[in-house]
């Protein structure tokens, strides 16, 4: 109840969007402050007695967003650029709430952003470089099977390569495009030429929508050291194994390469 949104709380029959996951980020990022500034946790349309911690009344809610009671800037005091953010994600009216991109571009959220010092790190060692090149090298279902693989990574092998996605994906939609491919090689002077960016570009592209996603990416730049690990390749045993009897029949792969196909017609159609 403490995370919902003013538009979800009053209406009878609300419709859940991106802005009221907005405006929950916005209730997280108050409790954060305040979690550390008064021990408590808050919450930003209630005074501290009755917005303490998960012992919040419907009704003081209730009254509180019907009588649309702005935030309490007093909560951040001391934290003006977390007390900006806040202003237009904790925004009574959704029309004029930020965006969930709008939030990670504030200053505030990029000083200690990981991201970038984490892309130059991996890009300096140039094992990602080589595990790119090295995938545009393998079959159609080479890479759909390396892609279930990586799926199942444990985090300590994907961290790196999702800070960089992060680093590269500029417009912070999830997905790279080929210009954001080419800027984030040529932001850290990776010696790639275009035209080997763009054949690399087109061998992520799995499902060919122009537009390259983090399980695409993770596919392409985890590299042949993914295939060590048993946990990742039980799971995708698992996932090809369709009648669950221990053995990967031909009908399995075929079956698993005709799903694949339906799931591409489908993201191509929108």
């Amino acid at each position: 109840m403490v995370f919902m949104a003013p538009e979800t709380f009053t209406n009878p029959s609300p419709q859940l969007t991106g802005q009221t996951d907005v405006w929950a980020l916005g209730v997280i990022l108050t409790w954060i402050v305040t979690a550390v500034e008064l021990g408590s946790l808050q919450h930003p349309n209630l005074d501290r007695e009755d917005g303490r911690d998960f012992c919040v009344k419907w009704i003081d809610m209730y009254r509180a967003f019907k009588n649309k009671v702005p935030w309490n800037r007093a909560l951040a005091k001391g934290h003006p650029e977390v007390a900006n953010i806040l202003d237009k994600v904790l925004a009574i009216d959704p029309a004029e709430r930020c965006t969930a991109s709008d939030i990670l571009q504030a200053d505030w959220m990029r000083v200690t952003d990981p991201a970038a010092s984490a892309s130059a790190a991996l890009l300096e060692k140039g094992t990602l470089l080589y595990n790119l090149r090295t995938f545009t090298e393998l079959s159609a279902l080479e890479k759909k099977i390396v892609s279930l693989v990586a799926d199942h990574a444990p985090d300590a092998k994907t961290a790196l390569l999702r800070r960089t996605f992060r680093a590269f994906d500029k417009t912070n939609d999830g997905f790279l495009e080929m210009s954001e491919l080419i800027e984030g090689f040529r932001e850290h002077d990776v010696d790639i030429d275009e035209a080997a960016i763009r054949e690399v570009f087109e061998a992520m592209d799995l499902d060919d929508n122009k537009l390259i996603s983090y399980q695409e990416w993770l596919a392409a730049t985890i590299g042949p050291k993914v295939l060590e690990s048993e946990g990742a390749l039980q799971a995708c045993f698992r996932r090809l194994d369709a009648e669950a009897n221990g053995i990967i029949s031909r009908s399995d792969i075929e079956r698993q390469k005709m799903l694949w196909m339906v799931f591409e017609i489908t993201a191509a159609r929108g």
